[in-house]
């Protein structure tokens, strides 16, 4: 997926997973290209937190969460990946 994780850094590919569970419930991994790895949490198909201690927002474009944790990591999660399809 399209991320940024680090100050000034453009947009680039995290590789992710996803662990899936009952009504739209699910665990996104990601592996960040600096090596680092981040886990966002959605619950009903919706971003709802992250295993980050910063800040946490998150909008919609279409089918794409938009998750802002912190000042710099920028995360574009589509739909497609937390409930199949």
């Amino acid at each position: 997926i399209s991320c940024i994780t680090s100050a000034g850094g453009k947009p680039g590919p995290c590789k992710a997973g996803v662990i899936r569970r009952d009504h739209g419930d699910a665990t996104v991994e990601l592996k960040t290209p600096d090596g680092g790895q981040r886990r966002i949490f959605f619950t009903g198909g919706r971003a709802t937190g992250s295993d980050a201690e910063a800040s946490f927002n998150v909008t919609r474009q279409g089918d794409v969460s938009i998750v802002r944790i912190g000042k710099i990591e920028v995360y574009r999660i589509p739909d497609a990946l937390v409930v199949g399809g």
